[in-house]
């Protein structure tokens, strides 16, 4: 079953509130309207919508407190502001306090239908990033093999539950330091020197090797490296 961003309107105008209503739900929005800002904020924390489109000249609460109130109980919510009286210190109010955009009435409503997809596939984004996070992070942790995450300068960054399983080594005993000086053996001098280059030309590696562990007993080791690209 597809589920339907929910997207709360807030507007005094009961015709602008049913002709954006109606537009939203052809365009596939799961649409809450509300025609004041106490409303508003009685309902974002049940509906929690993906998006609010909130007037800034409602009749019971300036809308730009609502935006900020919203923003507080729902921080996800992209707010994006309406507006008959444009002025520069409101739209550079409304950005202060978290708004996804600023539109002034009249709107030219495919403008304001792209603005809105727009404010969606942002959210959408953050979530599946925060997903994303999560699972790897849960793979991390969870792994029966132990798991060296370092950066381009073979520093260990992090190690997970199974590194110190293996080695008897906590992160504090390796963090910061070099990954394959502690993993390769001097005598391995040429093999680590391949690996290193591997590593710093961002291709996969592998290999075998020796490691002694914290209490003193030799293991054998089967590397496997392989890049991670974060934030380019």
């Amino acid at each position: 079953m597809v589920v339907k961003s929910r997207v709360l309107i807030v507007d005094d105008d009961p015709g602008l509130r049913k002709t954006l209503s109606d537009v939203l739900e052809m365009k596939g929005y799961a649409v809450v309207a509300v025609g004041t800002g106490q409303a508003a904020l009685e309902r974002v924390k049940e509906e929690a919508p993906v998006v609010a489109l909130i007037d800034l000249n409602l009749e019971d609460t300036p809308g730009l407190e609502v935006l900020k109130e919203i923003k507080r109980r729902s921080a996800d919510t992209e707010c994006i502001v309406l507006t008959g009286y444009a002025s520069q210190e409101s739209a550079i109010e409304a950005v202060n306090l978290g708004a996804y955009g600023y539109v002034q009435k009249p709107y030219d409503m495919e403008q304001l239908l792209l603005t809105i997809r727009r404010a969606v596939e942002k959210r959408e984004a953050a979530a599946e990033a925060i997903y994303q996070k999560k699972y790897f992070q849960a793979l991390f942790e969870n792994s029966p093999e132990a798991v060296v995450s370092f950066d381009m300068e073979s520093r260990v960054m992090d190690v997970n539950p199974a590194f110190k399983k293996l080695f008897g080594y906590s992160l504090g005993d390796v963090k910061g330091g070099d990954l394959f000086d502690f993993i390769i053996p001097e005598s391995k001098r040429e093999e680590s020197k391949r690996i290193r280059r591997e590593a710093r030309q961002g291709t996969s590696f592998v290999a075998d090797t020796i490691r002694k562990r914290a209490d003193g007993r030799e293991i054998p080791v089967s590397i496997l490296g392989a890049p991670i690209v974060l934030d380019g």
